[in-house]
């Protein structure tokens, strides 16, 4: 049975994930921190064999800009970065090597859905992963190879056994559940 901390925390941030888009808007809605180039957060839920990811990052850290793309060069590069983020096994490897398995992503973003002309000032993407795990003891995030401007990832992990926050860096990029 899920513990009461850690279905809260499932409920404020994941739970959009599960429902139809209509009812996502009225699920509850969490603070994000400050909107600031080079960082981003990651916050990850352990729950029984359930893991959920999200990454939550500013635009100009997986893109270079943050407006609606101008440019067909901007829209292919946005189209791009949209297909690295659905690409989990690049950017999450876990030890053991086979101990997570991955369900469902889902990608975030106003830009993803801006209209020709339409422009969103410091925009963010966020990004879900959800996994069918057995006694995952490792996870290594690789995004900094894949996106060189994330300079720190404000990490934060709840299991029912423990709670830790990290800054990750290209150097330190690793959590221990």
């Amino acid at each position: 049975m899920p513990s009461a901390k850690i279905l809260s925390l499932f409920l404020f941030c994941c739970l959009p994930l599960l429902l139809p888009p209509a009812l996502a808007e009225e699920a509850p809605q969490r603070q994000h921190s400050a909107h600031v180039h080079g960082q981003a957060q990651l916050n990850l839920v352990l729950d029984g064999d359930t893991l959920l990811i999200e990454l939550q990052s500013p635009a100009a850290n997986l893109l270079g800009f943050e407006h609606a793309p101008r440019t067909a060069e901007q829209r292919e590069y946005l189209q791009h970065t949209a297909e690295g983020l659905r690409q989990a096994q690049r950017l999450f490897v876990f030890t053991p090597q086979d101990a997570c398995q991955l369900q469902q992503v889902a990608l975030d973003s106003p830009l993803l859905e801006a209209e020709a002309g339409e422009d969103h000032d410091h925009a963010d993407i966020s990004a879900h992963y959800h996994y069918q795990c057995q006694a995952p003891e490792r996870i290594e995030v690789r995004l900094f190879a894949e996106f060189p401007a994330i300079q720190v990832l404000h990490a934060q992990m709840v299991s029912s056994d423990t709670q830790q926050q990290k800054a990750l860096t290209a150097e330190q990029a690793g959590m221990d559940f």
